[in-house]
């Protein structure tokens, strides 16, 4: 089986926003089509693992 790692620089945004600007474009979704365009296409089953990386700024102040 083989294996691609890539990471995409930027800060990532749920679709659905809750707060911030609501009406942006959607700029993460451009980024990860840029960054990723050149990689091959999936064409069988595979497992993807997303791990975010977010800036302090960016936590939701659910949990203070």
């Amino acid at each position: 089986m083989s294996h691609i790692l890539y990471m995409i620089s930027g800060i990532p945004y749920g679709k659905n926003k809750t707060r911030g600007n609501k009406n942006a474009p959607p700029a993460w979704t451009k980024t990860v089509i840029e960054q990723t365009k050149h990689l091959p296409k999936v064409k069988d089953a595979c497992i993807l693992k997303v791990t975010f990386l977010l800036p302090p700024d960016k936590f939701g102040s659910s949990g203070k």
